[in-house]
């Protein structure tokens, strides 16, 4: 495999991964103005600064590097990357099932390197596990908030 086609494939994981986070900005607002706030009303939170002005610092080299690390170290690298994220996102939008989501992928990363599975089985089953966790919290929370309001 080549430097340029990891790159590339390093690339399309990060907009894979990037493009539904920045969809959920437009979604979820459109989803609470149509189901959450006619059931329970809308009350403005205090706008807070936010300083993660360093984030993208931080993140960016370590997709970069990933596709250049040891093959060993490349499924607990995505499952610590997976931590980061999703802890930024919980940070970001107050959510605690988000830190939550971040320490399953980020142990199930570790396990499966820690398995020696392939690189590229590996990637499917982790970044599957994650899409499955992710709609299922997110499934139940709504259910749940249906069920009560």
């Amino acid at each position: 495999m080549t430097d340029s086609f990891k790159i590339l494939i390093v690339g399309g994981m990060l907009a894979l991964m990037c493009g539904p986070i920045a969809g959920s900005f437009w979604l979820l607002p459109a989803l609470k103005r149509r189901v959450t706030w006619p059931r329970t009303g809308y009350v403005a939170p205090r706008q807070r600064e936010s300083k993660s002005y360093w984030v993208p610092f931080v993140l960016l080299p370590l997709v970069v590097a990933l596709p250049f690390v040891p093959p060993p170290l490349v499924l607990p690298l995505t499952g610590l990357l997976f931590a980061a994220i999703s802890a930024l996102m919980g940070r970001a939008m107050q959510l605690r099932r988000a830190y939550f989501l971040g320490a399953l992928l980020c142990a199930f990363g570790i396990a499966l390197g820690f398995a020696r599975v392939p690189v590229e089985t590996g990637m499917g089953i982790l970044f599957g596990v994650a899409g499955v966790v992710t709609l299922f919290s997110g499934g139940w929370t709504l259910y749940s908030y249906l069920r009560q309001a």
